[in-house]
Formats: structure tokens, sequence, C-alpha cells
């Protein structure tokens, strides 16, 4: 891996800043990229259109990318066939992907290790668990400028570990 990025994935407006930094740091593209999705993630956006994966960070950069001839990874497992189990899979990997980072952590680990992808790009939470396991990769952070005291508490919270640069953007 050449590159891990941690980013809020639920800010729309950093997706352009996202690809700008990654179209420049690597001008001929990327070879392949690890984003945070649902191995079948193909299978389910069709039987749930609920989830409306058009304003989906991760599947919008991925989507973007593949475009470009990158070969997507996904990061986590699949989400089930069974409707049931499909809502209930799908709002577990939100929850997990937001709150319980060590569930995911450890499948991103696990995909890194098989797939050697060139770029991982992922939520802050993930990336940290991620270069806390692997210390010695490259890690770009951005964020987005807190404007409110609860952003503010959440950059905290969410506070990166060790990167090597972070990009702040402002709203």
């Amino acid at each position: 891996m050449e590159l891990l990025m941690g980013v809020p994935q639920h800010h729309r407006e950093i997706f352009e800043h996202v690809d700008s930094y990654l179209s420049k740091r690597f001008p001929y593209g990327i070879e392949s990229l690890m984003v945070s999705l649902p191995s079948n993630i193909e299978e389910i956006k069709d039987k749930f259109p609920i989830f409306k994966l058009e304003d989906n960070f991760p599947y919008k950069l991925a989507k973007m990318y593949e475009k470009k001839g990158t070969r997507i990874i996904p990061g986590c497992g699949p989400i089930r066939s069974n409707p049931f189990d499909s809502i209930l899979s799908s709002v577990l990997w939100y929850l997990s992907d937001t709150y319980v980072t060590h569930l995911t952590g450890e499948r991103h680990l696990n995909t890194i290790n098989n797939q050697d992808p060139q770029v991982v790009v992922v939520g802050v939470q993930q990336a940290n668990y991620i270069k806390r396991n692997l210390p010695k990769v490259e890690y770009v952070v951005m964020h987005i400028a807190p404007r409110t005291f609860p952003e503010m508490i959440g950059q905290v919270v969410v506070n990166p570990f060790k990167p090597t640069q972070i990009i702040t953007l402002k709203q």
C-alpha cells in the first residue's frame, strides 16, 4: 500500500478534494483502490433502492475511479441476500463503520493483506485502526474545519493517529 487516506465520508463537499488530491498525487492513475463498501454492493443496490448510493462517498469514489480503469477493492464483507438479514446487515455495517471501528478495521486489514491495494480511502476511525496496525504506511488525513462546537468535539473524538499529513478544508 502506497497511501492510506482518512476522510470524513459523510461530507459531500470533500469528494472533489479527495479526487483532486489523488489525481495530483497519482497523475498516471491508480492501479487499485480500496474503499469501505461491502463486497456485494452491486447486488444489494438493486434490491434496496432505499440506500441512495449516488450520495454515498465510497460508492461515488469507487465508480469514478472504476471508470478511470482503477481496480476497485471493497473493504468490507458481503451483506446477506435474505431481505431481513440484508437490511439488518446494512444497518449493522453502517453502525460498525461509524461506531464499532474494530469490526470493520479487522475486515479492512484482512482485505489489505489479501488484495494489496495501492491506495486505501476509508473513514478516519478505520484509517486510525489501520495505521496502528501498519505503522509504516503513509497516512494522509483530510478533514473539514469545524464551524460549530459539536463539530469541534467530533474532531477531538476522531483525532487522527500519527498522520503523515493533515489537510484541513474550510466549509
